[in-house]
């Protein structure tokens, strides 16, 4: 049985990918990252920043009014 993925669902789906690059991101101590710890950061700074302009670009978020 495959769910079919509705705008609503993508858009909980990138803010949760967001979320959790942000909580990965605060357990770090930026001044003394090694090679592969900064290599990390940095994916997962592109991850998020790659939910944000899917997010922007397809008018992903929920219209206010429907609140």
């Amino acid at each position: 049985m495959t769910e079919e993925l509705s705008r609503h669902s993508l858009y909980q789906y990138l803010n949760y990918v967001k979320l959790a690059v942000r909580v990965a991101n605060e357990k770090l101590d930026l001044e003394n990252l090694d090679q592969e710890q900064r290599e990390q950061l940095a994916l997962r700074q592109g991850t998020a920043m790659l939910a944000q302009e899917l997010i922007t670009r397809y008018g992903l978020a929920p219209d206010p009014e429907d609140n």
